[in-house]
């Protein structure tokens, strides 16, 4: 059986953590920068092309190459970006969660998700101790 390396678990959320903060904090500035109601942003906010993908590429991309070492990395990159855009994929698959996206609501239900894994990491790591 192969022991767990809990560095890097505890590594990996953290990424996951920092990918998902700076895509909400990329596409909050996209609104910033152009403006609600501008051209740019129906384009953006209209095309078909939503950054979850980008983030299901990378996990594909990942597992794929998985004979690499910083596979891991592209791994956490692409979760934290899918993850990021959560209700956009919700709302693609048919259950109308396009409303939370970019609210508290939804990046507190995100981090609570990723917090949670990460507990129960630490918690795993510490009755593998005693």
């Amino acid at each position: 059986m192969k022991k767990l390396d809990y560095k890097k678990i505890s590594s990996f959320i953290s990424i996951v953590l920092i990918s998902i903060v700076i895509t909400r904090i990329w596409a909050i500035s996209l609104f910033y920068i152009f403006g609600k109601d501008s051209l740019a942003i129906e384009t953006i906010v209209n095309d078909s092309w939503h950054h979850y993908h980008v983030g299901l590429v990378l996990i594909v991309l990942a597992f794929l190459l998985s004979k690499l070492k910083r596979t891991r990395l592209l791994l956490a990159i692409g979760l934290g970006i899918f993850l990021e855009e959560w209700p956009v994929f919700l709302n693609d698959l048919g259950l109308g969660t396009n409303a939370l996206y970019q609210t508290w609501t939804d990046f507190i239900a995100i981090m609570l998700i990723v917090g949670f894994f990460s507990v129960l990491a630490r918690i795993t790591r510490r009755q593998h101790f005693f």
